[in-house]
């Protein structure tokens, strides 16, 4: 077990040593976003209101409130407005139960504290992100958030536009950036942008999927970011 713990260090840092900015997703690497108010119920409502607009969802839409808010992305009119509004209120309202990930609060401050810029890079609704990060003493650690732009749900990760944006804001290029993210999405993410990705997540199983996937380096705990941060 040692050794591949320090394999899993040796690899942090080799993503780690040339980064300039680091970019992390929100609802893992930073918190439970859905801990208590959970993803299931959200997409339940959703369900609700696409179905009381008429419109039936083809089998193959996935069950989560961010594929049912994709599916109805491209739609004019008012469902795709009430989606995004009900979506961006259920997150909003789900910030202030969140649950910290270890770990993730002293990575932020880790990276800060060096004089690099942090940013987040999230799928959730922006305002969601802020809630979070002020309650919990966080937003003077955080140099720039990139979250869902609510007329362009085409955009979310794995497209590279929110890494993009946050890169440009920090005043770094896509190349010199990290992100730290737990879905296979956030892996896509970063390298369509030419950038490198660090796979999180505290399941085993779930890490490996992380790394079949493509990550270039992969921890089952953010707190090993921290050891593996350059000086």
């Amino acid at each position: 077990m040692s050794s591949s713990v320090t394999e899993d260090l040796e690899a942090l840092r080799r993503v780690l040593a040339g980064a300039r900015a680091l970019l992390l997703d929100f609802d893992g690497p930073v918190c439970d976003l859905f801990a208590r108010l959970t993803a299931r119920d959200i997409a339940a409502e959703l369900r609700r209101i696409i179905a009381a607009h008429g419109v039936d969802l083809p089998v193959e839409v996935g069950a989560g409130p961010h594929e049912l808010l994709g599916y109805v992305g491209g739609m004019s009119g008012p469902l795709r407005v009430q989606v995004e509004t009900t979506l961006a209120a259920r997150e909003y309202e789900a910030a202030g139960t969140a649950v910290p990930t270890p770990g993730g609060a002293e990575v932020i401050r880790a990276w800060h504290d060096s004089g690099r810029p942090v940013g987040i890079v999230s799928n959730n609704a922006p305002e969601a992100v802020h809630r979070y990060l002020e309650e919990h003493d966080l937003a003077g650690c955080v140099d720039r958030v990139e979250g869902r732009d609510p007329t362009r749900p085409d955009l979310m990760k794995p497209d590279p536009h929110l890494f993009t944006r946050a890169a440009t804001a920090l005043s770094c290029s896509d190349t010199e950036c990290v992100l730290v993210g737990d879905q296979t999405s956030d892996v896509r993410t970063a390298h369509s942008a030419g950038a490198r990705a660090i796979g999180y997540s505290p399941n085993p199983r779930r890490a490996a999927v992380l790394g079949d996937a493509g990550a270039d380096a992969v921890t089952t705990s953010m707190t090993a970011l921290v050891t593996a941060m350059p000086s």
